[in-house]
């Protein structure tokens, strides 16, 4: 049955060609990593393009962080902030179970995961893992997922993805847990694969805070 959920899944893409997976109505004045003219060309650093001085937090426009929190992941295991001290980036995809985009992302996030720097990691958070357990747990392994996968609970909701206008939704946090720049919305396509896509605003996270 769940297998047929994910096939369902699948066939729904054709059904979301020219839509995504919104979450509120005010999706299209959300803000944007990159401004629409740099999507399908080169790509800047976000922000005002000043590098972060050591010790500053990061320029962002996104309202939530994740400097403190405790959650599962789908292995069982509670994770806190202490995930981002050892990366100066980690990309964070928001995502779940409902949202034909972010499943049809998973097999190049797994992509992007394997060829990451060392000092560059991937994680994702589950807007709905605390009631489609079974689904999360049967998406991961058909698709081979091995990067972490925490639940959204209560802790996550509050002080990250209250912010989050649109699923998926990817967030780059610092060491510390904190966004750099604002976050992107929906699959990147900047000219390049989607992984590699990730990739460019990676590179350009870590040119904002001088790595």
């Amino acid at each position: 049955m769940k297998r047929f959920a994910i096939a369902l899944l699948s066939f729904s893409l054709i059904c979301l060609a020219m839509a995504g997976c919104v979450m509120k109505p005010s999706i299209s004045n959300a803000p944007e990593l990159f401004p629409a003219d740099q999507q399908s060309g080169e790509i800047e650093t976000s922000g005002d393009g000043q590098e972060t001085k050591a010790g500053e937090a990061p320029k962002t426009s996104f309202a939530g962080s994740m400097e403190s929190f405790s959650a599962p992941d789908m292995e069982g295991n509670t994770v806190t902030e202490a995930i981002f001290s050892d990366f100066d980036v980690t990309m964070v995809n928001i995502w779940t179970t409902w949202c034909g985009y972010c499943i049809m992302e998973m097999p190049d996030l797994q992509e992007l995961y394997e060829n990451l720097p060392d000092n560059v990691n991937l994680i994702s958070v589950c807007g709905d893992a605390d009631t489609e357990r079974e689904l999360v747990a049967e998406i991961l392994l058909e698709y081979g997922i091995t990067f972490t996968v925490l639940e959204a609970n209560d802790d996550i909701n509050r002080s990250f993805i209250s912010g989050v206008q649109a699923y998926p939704t990817t967030v780059f946090l610092d060491g510390k847990g904190r966004p750099i720049g604002n976050p992107q919305l929906g699959i990147p396509s900047y000219g390049e694969s989607i992984s590699n896509s990730y990739m460019l605003l990676i590179d350009a996270a870590l040119e904002t805070i001088g790595k």
